[in-house]
């Protein structure tokens, strides 16, 4: 008879039949299977074949069997557990101090943080940290390792030196922010160290060094001035004029400010760290614990799911195909108001069925953004980010 590959645990993996996504480890139930598809990566628990398969990076598997089950992530910092693509609650419960949904699933996930990988998230190497480069200018530079077990392939981004608290965070770590209306929407998060690294001559209070970035992360900002397209950066808060911080493959791959080109998103085939990045109808493809991906189209139609947006534009019009339930795009329907690929539209090209934005991406209407996350000044987030 066949067996669970996981046995002892209160989820159900990939493929195995559910009632309800919160059946599935990878919570998402469609069609009455669990499906994998719930994040850019494994849940703890359900099944796997490799380390990267896994938001954790870690696959354990038994004897000389073909695959295994995503296991604990590497030891944590003091101060967060939750690594980005992991289901979440509240943004509390992340590293990044971001829980939103994933694409057109309404899937709640710890997102990754715009550019540097913040104290707590998976790395592969010092580069993918913030302040994990030394010399590159930004305050708290070199401050940060990526500190990984004997022979591990994945690591977590750590300030060795100060316990995640004594020594200053560097430009674009996690920091203490502390206000009203954003513990209350994200749950304690003021514990996160209030010791941002600054440049001489910064002259603003420890409250204006920690910022939330376009995103809605609490972020160390201790610069004097922002920085100029092509100078080194942390993440798009560093950058000036709305440019996005991403990997130069020119340069080492190195983090710098992009050189403005008219377009609020990164194009197919250009440098990104995050889905928010891309342009709608995009998604970043990028290693696992890495900041190197490229924003590449989207061919298929995402899974629909339990809670998703009623497609990418809204309602179907007079003459197209009906919604799914809970679905995403419409089988051969025309988009409603708003799904057209126009500057913060989504349309793919080649005819592929329309995708909605994901959460980050630029917009402009609520129409546009997966999952019912609503339009906030152009990019698909949550008001209070």
């Amino acid at each position: 008879m066949c067996q669970p590959v996981n046995p002892g645990s209160n989820c159900v993996t990939a493929a195995n039949v559910c009632a309800t996504s919160n059946d599935c480890c990878s919570g998402l139930c469609t069609g009455g299977r669990c499906n994998i598809a719930g994040s850019f990566c494994v849940q703890k628990d359900d099944v796997c074949a490799n380390n990267s398969d896994c938001c954790t990076g870690v696959c354990n598997k038994t004897g000389s069997g073909l695959l295994g089950t995503c296991g604990a992530p590497p030891p944590a910092p003091s101060r967060c557990d939750t690594v980005a693509g992991t289901l979440c609650n509240t943004c509390g419960d992340c590293c990044s101090r971001l829980c939103a949904p994933y694409g057109p699933t309404g899937v709640f996930i710890c997102q990754p943080a715009q550019g540097c990988r913040v104290n707590g998230e998976l790395c592969v190497e010092d580069g993918d940290c913030c302040g994990g480069i030394s010399g590159n200018g930004l305050p708290g530079a070199g401050n940060v390792t990526c500190q990984k077990e004997t022979n591990a392939q994945y690591g977590r981004c750590r300030n060795p030196s100060s316990g995640d608290g004594n020594a200053c965070q560097p430009t674009g770590n996690v920091c203490h922010y502390k206000e009203a209306a954003y513990e209350l929407a994200c749950g304690k998060v003021s514990s996160a160290p209030a010791n941002c690294c600054e440049e001489p001559g910064f002259k603003q209070t420890k409250k204006d060094i920690c910022v939330l970035d376009r995103l809605g992360v609490p972020r160390c900002q201790g610069l004097v001035d922002c920085r100029i397209a092509g100078e080194s950066c942390s993440n798009s808060g560093d950058c000036c004029n709305g440019n996005l911080c991403v990997a130069d493959p020119l340069d080492g791959n190195k983090l710098k400010c992009t050189v403005p080109t008219g377009t609020a998103c990164i194009q197919t085939g250009g440098s990104c760290t995050i889905n928010g990045d891309c342009c709608p109808g995009n998604t970043c493809t990028v290693p696992l614990g890495s900041i190197r991906g490229t924003c590449n189209v989207i061919t298929n139609p995402p899974p629909s799911g339990a809670g998703g947006a009623s497609g990418a534009g809204g309602a179907p019009t007079s003459g197209g195909g009906t919604s799914n339930a809970g679905g995403s795009s419409n089988a051969g329907g025309s988009t409603g108001s708003g799904g057209t690929s126009s500057a913060g539209g989504t349309g793919n090209t080649g005819g592929a069925p329309p995708v909605c934005s994901s959460f980050g991406q630029t917009c402009v209407v609520n129409a546009n953004c997966c999952s019912g996350i609503p339009c906030t000044l152009g990019i698909c987030k949550f008001p209070l980010q």
